[in-house]
């Protein structure tokens, strides 16, 4: 006889309002700790044979994934699916979801801060006014710049409004975005080139595929406009980390601000901490209190939505063949 419907939740941090909705419809609630080892993962997914799995921190690969056999629905507590093996859950017939739109105010305003933490080398500044440095050392505006937006989804279209009062011009390069459905003020790239030629401040905003990988490597950076800043809150596999470091080194870039890096975190040892004027932070731009709640309440109605035979829309799943299959 089958027990009573289940959840698993791996990471930290699930929003009590999403907790309490699994509660009101008695699911049990399986909960994994950040990152566990994938032996862990499957040793657990086949004690518990969850409906549903909620991926916040780790991966989940596809012998995870091959021995969960009442799996509905696996979701992302955030945008990024590339922890997640899709290719197995798409054979498998099970969705792979994401919490469209639910932290984009908080990514893009991340964005935005590391632009400032960049241009105005607020860290290198705070670390010298501690160690007794009151020396000065210029930065830059923003206002009246180029910012140019590498991919044109919720996240990016956020950061560009809360440029607005800067008279900061747009320019955007997305292969999937039609150039008459942007605002008129906005300049459209045919390319990433064109568009890294262009601009002062590059804001990656696109996923990691093996299309994307390192895509900003040498001789990208070479093509960017001297003293321009480079931001990612994307993902890390973008930027080839050594290139980045030697851009930052030889003055060809005035600075960067990266939310996420190759491999997190990164060691003591990594050529990262050598790089003058660079901002690092730990994954955290969708890690407020208001996009924690709205996320984690998201992915919970679409677990509990699965679990009831409803499966989410198109536009919210990675893999959307797998809907006709389910």
């Amino acid at each position: 006889m089958r027990g009573a419907s289940s959840i698993l939740f791996v990471g930290a941090g699930l929003a009590p309002a999403a907790v309490a909705l699994a509660q009101a419809r008695g699911v049990q609630l399986i909960t994994l700790p950040p990152h566990p080892p994938e032996e862990k993962m499957i040793e657990t997914i086949e004690a518990h044979q969850p409906d549903v799995i909620i991926m916040r921190s780790g991966k989940l690969s596809g012998a995870a994934i091959r021995v969960a056999k009442r799996l509905k629905l696996v979701t992302k507590h955030g945008v990024g699916v590339d922890s997640i093996d899709v290719t197995t859950a798409t054979a498998q017939k099970i969705p792979v979801a994401f919490a469209a739109g639910a932290n984009s105010q908080s990514v893009a305003e991340h964005a935005f801060a590391l632009m400032f933490a960049a241009a105005r080398n607020i860290v290198a500044l705070d670390h010298a006014a501690r160690h007794g440095s009151w020396d000065k050392v210029p930065g830059q505006e923003l206002t009246g710049k180029t910012l140019g937006l590498i991919g044109f989804g919720t996240i990016s279209r956020r950061l560009a409004e809360l440029v607005e009062p800067l008279r900061m011009r747009i320019l955007v390069h997305d292969p999937y975005v039609a150039a008459e459905s942007l605002p008129l003020s906005y300049g459209v790239a045919s390319s990433i080139d064109a568009l890294v030629c262009d601009s002062d401040v590059v804001s990656l905003h696109c996923p990691l595929t093996p299309e994307t990988a390192n895509m900003f490597d040498a001789r990208r950076f070479a093509l960017m406009r001297d003293g321009a800043m480079l931001i990612n809150t994307a993902r890390g596999g973008l930027i080839d980390e050594a290139a980045l470091v030697a851009a930052l080194k030889d003055g060809k870039l005035s600075g960067a601000g990266l939310d996420t890096v190759a491999s997190e975190p990164p060691g003591p040892d990594s050529p990262l901490w050598a790089a003058p004027n660079l901002v690092v932070t730990p994954h955290v731009g969708a890690d407020t209190a208001e996009a924690r709640e709205r996320v984690g309440v998201m992915v919970m109605e679409q677990a509990l939505a699965a679990i009831e035979g409803r499966l989410p829309d198109q536009w919210m799943v990675a893999n959307p063949i797998a809907l006709k299959a389910a």
